[in-house]
């Protein structure tokens, strides 16, 4: 494990999710309006426990990237397909279980489970691509050339 990239992903994934989030939300809420921090349940935005919630992109990006290091050799074929199953697997165990709860305990207007599901995948997936990315940038072979290079080792002709 190249901790190096991990963190990298970790930050890189977070920023990802952070804004596909706040986009995908901001298109959701011009289409079927609606206030967060007006329905119940929800923290007051002064409560210092809410920022927590501005954690929850690293959270998941340390999630994904931790999910991918052990099941990368799972997964087959391109990086598309790579992160594709990454962002399938990641919501099927965080997204669906999460919505499905606050579908069955809360009345929420529509466009905050639309929000959640579709939003999620989204993220998910755009954060994935770019997780792969930069777990796999390089192959080992490029990586070993790279410091050949570095410390002046020469091939022999």
């Amino acid at each position: 494990m190249n901790w190096v990239r991990f963190g990298l992903a970790i930050i890189v994934g977070g920023m990802l999710i952070s804004i596909i989030s706040m986009l995908f939300s901001n298109i959701t809420t011009a289409v079927s309006p609606y206030d967060v921090l007006s329905l119940g349940g929800i923290r007051s935005i002064t409560d210092p426990i809410m920022i927590l919630y501005f954690a929850y992109p690293f959270v998941l990006a340390f999630m994904m990237v931790l999910a991918y290091e052990y099941l990368k050799d799972a997964f087959r074929g391109s990086a598309n397909r790579k992160a594709f199953m990454l962002a399938a697997v990641t919501f099927m165990l965080a997204e669906i279980p999460s919505a499905f709860m606050v579908f069955a305990s809360m009345d929420y207007p529509l466009g905050f489970y639309v929000d959640g599901v579709i939003g999620g995948f989204l993220y998910m997936l755009v954060a994935a691509k770019a997780i792969v990315w930069v777990i796999d940038g390089r192959t080992a072979k490029s990586s070993a050339s790279a410091v050949k290079h570095q410390i002046g080792i020469k091939r022999k002709k």
